[in-house]
């Protein structure tokens, strides 16, 4: 894998923790080294009680050399699709994801165009999979793949794109955590 791409139509705290979790995934957990991103919070739009931005994108390094690049929310005519794309020595992978299923788009010296794979999965049955997970993992005395370490770790990716914006440079990892909410701050201060 040399890099990836994810993208998703809404923002980074609704969904775009979704798919840095599955970019993080795809890179088997190793670790961020830096974050550079910027968002646009022009329409003052809030979400759920929360100041959210209306779009954002991020350049993400990875320990391991691969990097991964973050669009979020419906910035161009043809944005809105939920995806995970994957570039690599062998070909390019497409994770899709939408309201009624999830498929694979492989493309390849295989499958010169575009080819699109099924999954078993609905995009609800996706969710039921992850409970039963859960309930497997407490079962089995084992680590669910969504753990709090997971969790933390996408958490502050997503923090270090506001950061990042709001200090108009690369956010290294580890940072240290500040307890203001970065959009918040920024909103306070008048930089957005």
């Amino acid at each position: 894998l040399h890099w990836m791409r994810g993208a998703c139509p809404m923002d980074l705290q609704a969904q775009g923790t979704h798919v840095v979790d599955m970019m993080n995934m795809f890179v088997d957990d190793v670790g961020v080294s830096s974050v550079l991103g910027q968002i646009d919070y022009s329409s003052r739009k809030v979400f759920q009680g929360t100041p959210s931005e209306d779009c954002s994108f991020a350049a993400i390094q990875y320990k391991n050399g691969v990097r991964g690049y973050l669009e979020c929310a419906r910035v161009f005519e043809d944005s809105g699709e939920f995806y995970v794309l994957l570039y690599g020595e062998e070909g390019e992978l497409r994770a899709e994801f939408n309201t009624t299923k999830p498929y694979l788009r492989i493309r390849n010296r295989q499958y010169r165009d575009w080819t699109r794979f099924d999954t078993d999965a609905s995009y609800f049955s996706c969710f039921t999979g992850e409970m039963q997970d859960l309930v497997d993992a407490i079962n089995e005395d084992r680590e669910h793949r969504c753990n709090g370490e997971r969790g933390r770790a996408g958490l502050e990716i997503l923090n270090a794109v506001f950061i990042s914006s709001e200090k108009r440079g690369h956010v290294q990892f580890p940072y240290e955590p500040e307890e203001e909410y970065p959009l918040t701050r920024m909103i306070r201060k008048g930089l957005v």
